[in-house]
Formats: C-alpha cells, sequence, structure tokens
C-alpha cells in the first residue's frame, strides 16, 4: 500500500483496523424505491472526523465517496475522498470478521470557482475498511 500525506496526516490507510471500531455518531441507510441505496457513516476514526457514503449496487458494493476532517489538528479544512469497492475478505454474511478493499483517491478542497482551480486527485493506492464500519452499532 502506498502511503499519501496531503492536509489529514495519514488519511486511511495507516489506520489501525481496531480504529474503525470506534463509536460512530451515527449511520443511516439512503433507501430510494423502497430499496436500501447506499450506507451514509458519520463516525470518529483516530480523532478525525468521516463522514463517507457507501454506494451499494444491486447485491454488491460500489463506490465509496467523503469527507475526512481532523478537528484535532486544528483544522476544519476537509480532504475529500473516493474509492471504488474493488474485493472483500473474510466468510460471507460475517460482517464481524469481513473486509472491504476499495482503491482509493484523496484530493483538497478547492481554493476557488475557478476553472482549474482545484489539484487533481491523487491515489493512494488500497485501503482496507472492516464491513462493521458501515453499520449501526450492535
Amino acid at each position: 500500500m502506498r502511503t499519501f500525506v496531503l492536509l489529514i496526516p495519514l488519511l486511511i490507510g495507516l489506520c489501525p483496523r481496531d480504529a474503525f471500531a470506534q463509536a460512530g455518531r451515527g449511520v443511516r441507510p439512503e433507501v430510494a424505491n423502497g430499496a436500501v441505496v447506499a450506507m451514509l457513516v458519520a463516525k470518529d476514526v483516530d480523532g478525525q472526523r468521516w463522514s463517507i457514503r457507501l454506494g451499494l449496487e444491486g447485491d454488491t458494493l460500489g463506490f465509496a465517496s467523503g469527507i475526512v476532517t481532523d478537528p484535532m489538528a486544528g483544522t476544519i479544512d476537509p480532504a475529500f475522498v473516493q474509492c471504488q469497492a474493488i474485493d472483500a475478505t473474510g466468510p460471507p454474511n460475517d460482517v464481524d470478521h469481513d473486509a472491504i478493499i476499495f482503491d482509493c483517491q484523496v484530493g483538497p478542497k478547492c481554493p476557488s470557482r475557478t476553472p482549474g482551480s482545484c489539484q487533481a486527485w491523487q491515489e493512494i493506492g488500497d485501503v482496507t475498511i472492516p464491513a462493521s464500519f458501515f453499520l449501526p452499532p450492535p
């Protein structure tokens, strides 16, 4: 896994697995036409505030995107994250032991509305997140 340091040091891939198990602020399903199409997650992970949307494509995982801020660093500037689910580990339907592997990119906020003012997305490589991160506490 490649490391990347931007606005928020050690953004995703370097957080220990247990860090994702911390108590969260909330998880809520996004429903369309009576079906769950995404999970909305707002959790604190190792002092960082994560607000992530995990899209579901039928019975498979899809695209995750959101923002991560680090209030402990004295800044509220967000790092934007976008990830494509590429694999899963662990026994099927065992959320306590499953993990989702994502291919991720990160980018800072845009400094202005001027076209071309945004920095390009930067690859951070594969990131593994426990599946339970996207569910409410038991």
